[in-house]
């Protein structure tokens, strides 16, 4: 049982299952769009600059896309948890509470409901990446995996 940000208590299976259905494939769902617009409300974007100035500060970079995206090119030094496994693996990644972070997707989608989910369980210093992996590589090409592998 975690304390959610006002002290409530939260399971984690209540949070991981309603973000886990989230992110499977229901994004014309009303109920997406609400939740959207609540997340986009309620974290905090920032440009790509701001991100990787925080990064260079010590926030820990959490690429929340799938396993296979990640294997296609991720920003360096990220660590990959998917979004709809984070809120049930947070206490274990995240060192504590008010740990910098910052988060990102594809286009910032999944991150911004990702960065959601851990302010609700109390995590305070959490931003996303505005407009996700996208906006990142604009100007700055990702290192290709397969030279890595070499």
């Amino acid at each position: 049982m975690w304390l959610g940000a006002q002290g409530n208590p939260i399971e984690l299976r209540q949070v991981g299952g309603t973000y886990g259905r989230m992110f499977m494939g229901w994004s014309d769902s009303p109920e997406y769009v609400r939740r959207m617009s609540e997340a986009r409300r309620t974290i905090r974007a920032v440009p790509p600059v701001e991100a990787q100035e925080r990064v260079r500060g010590g926030a820990l970079l959490l690429d929340v896309r799938e396993a296979e995206e990640f294997a296609r090119g991720h920003i360096t030094g990220a660590v990959q948890v998917s979004a709809s496994a984070l809120p049930l693996r947070a206490a274990g990644i995240l060192p504590h509470r008010h740990a910098s972070v910052v988060l990102y997707s594809s286009s910032g989608h999944r991150s911004a409901l990702a960065a959601h989910a851990l302010q609700t369980l109390g995590y305070t210093q959490v931003v996303s990446i505005d407009g996700g992996i996208k906006a990142w590589q604009l100007g700055r090409p990702l290192p290709d995996p397969s030279r890595a592998a070499r």
